[in-house]
Formats: C-alpha cells, structure tokens, sequence
C-alpha cells in the first residue's frame, strides 16, 4: 500500500488544493505558520501539522489543532524532548 504526502509550508490555500487533486495525495504536511483555520479548510484529506518546539509553554499552541490534525513535533532542546516523551508515555498508557 502506498500513501501520498506533499510538505506544504505557508502555501496559498487554492494551490495546495490544487496539487493534492492532481497528485491525488492522502496527507498533507503543513510546516509553516499554517493557523487552525486554515488547516481546516481541508476537509477529505489527513493533515499532519509541525510544530517547532522551543520550550514547554509552546505546546499550548497544538491543543489548538487536535481535533483534526495528527502531529509532527520537531523538538530544539534534549531535555525537552525527554519530558515530551515521558507525557506522550502517560497519556497514552495509563
């Protein structure tokens, strides 16, 4: 089974449209300063959405796009990135 995705970041709405119908892409990946409202506006395809995380009150920002994203979390900082593991590990097993 193969599964299409194209990187998108800060790309002009009705181009990304485009381009998903033409390469009949499953997943969009969107990189850039894409806002919820904006990653909406893609109903009929799975969204991945990056977040570039600095430090811990950054994760706030991904609450915002849980009810229709899945997440890329691009970590900048090692001990950050141990505490992101261990909450991934308790939310998801306890």
């Amino acid at each position: 089974m193969s599964v299409w995705i194209h990187v998108f970041v800060d790309e002009n709405i009705t181009t990304v449209k485009k381009i998903a119908q033409s390469c009949r892409l499953d997943l969009l990946q969107f990189h850039g300063h894409e806002s919820p409202d904006y990653c909406r506006k893609f109903s009929g395809y799975k969204v991945i959405k990056a977040f570039n995380l600095v430090k811990p009150a950054d994760l706030g920002r991904v609450a915002d796009y849980k009810a229709f994203a899945y997440f890329l979390l691009i970590l900048q900082e090692p001990a950050f990135s141990l505490l992101i593991n261990l909450i991934f590990l308790v939310s998801n097993f306890s």
